[in-house]
């Protein structure tokens, strides 16, 4: 008795077999059924955020604690953007060697691949980055405001989701070793002029431009912003002097006084949508490569 096979169909060039799956549907399936990707990054990021809760517990009301608000936010920030971008360089290349197998079978186009792969991958990095801020944010004693919770936690999350992208083209263009090892030298010109370890006032102006192409520049001010922006009322001190009691200060401090949230999300935008371009290129260069 003969095996019966699934049959195929021919579609804007390519085949499916009638028994496949949408490219999304089986993303997410394997998102949700790898523990590396799902269950184990979903404890790091509330047990961090709870430690991270309890070192900075309750200062951001205080004006005797603006820096360490500051280290605060600028932390969080920051793991946002490693907890997305590590985990990308380290498993997309594995999942690339599969799509390229089935690619050559004519299973689906690199077009629905790379569609499917970043609508099935949103979702979950908005709920890891967004439980991480939630816990931050309602620890640190940030303002209580709607709006401002709303910015900060978007900032942080379109950081993140930046950070995905960059991990994307790393991964895509180069091996496991090579990227992990890139990943992180690459982040530490871009976490450098991001205006916490030097105000931009400070920097020289032959090397100002890297500022502007910094995207944690980005994140960390428009965190900033929605924490002090808006014309946010003076902060209790618990001391007998708090030079910045008022947010305004602390921001022109920060060389912050001037900038504006939106222009932050624009820029964190453009990032996200340019990098995700360049790694659909990348991809297709390489396929056409191996073909």
């Amino acid at each position: 008795m003969e095996t019966e096979h699934p049959k195929k169909t021919r579609k804007y060039g390519y085949f499916f077999t009638e028994q496949s799956e949408p490219a999304a549907s089986v993303l997410c399936k394997s998102i949700i059924r790898d523990p590396t990707l799902t269950h184990l990054r979903l404890i790091s990021h509330t047990v961090v955020g709870l430690l991270i809760g309890m070192l900075y517990y309750d200062i951001g009301m205080d004006a005797a604690n603006v820096q360490s608000n500051a280290g605060c936010i600028f932390f969080t920030v920051m793991f946002t953007m490693f907890t997305a971008m590590m985990p990308t360089i380290l498993t997309f290349p594995m999942e690339m060697s599969v799509f390229v197998r089935e690619h050559l079978n004519y299973w689906y186009s690199l077009k629905a691949f790379y569609f499917a792969k970043t609508i099935a991958d949103l979702p979950f990095q908005i709920v890891f980055s967004g439980v991480y801020v939630i816990i931050v944010y309602f620890m640190t004693s940030q303002p209580m405001e709607l709006d401002r919770i709303l910015k900060f936690a978007a900032v942080n999350i379109l950081t993140a989701l930046v950070a995905q992208s960059l991990g994307l083209l790393i991964g895509a263009a180069m091996k496991i070793e090579t990227g992990v090892y890139l990943g992180p030298v690459t982040t530490i010109p871009v976490v450098l002029f991001s205006g916490f370890f030097i105000n931009f006032d400070a920097v020289p102006e032959y090397l100002s431009w890297l500022t502007y192409v910094s995207y944690i520049r980005y994140g960390f001010e428009g965190a900033m912003l929605s924490v002090y922006g808006y014309d946010r009322e003076k902060l209790k001190c618990s001391i007998d002097f708090c030079h910045y009691r008022k947010p305004s200060q602390f921001l022109k401090y920060m060389s912050m006084n001037d900038a504006n949230f939106w222009v932050d999300i624009g820029a964190l935008t453009v990032f996200f949508i340019g990098i995700r371009i360049i790694s659909y290129l990348v991809l297709r260069f390489k396929l056409k490569m191996m073909q």
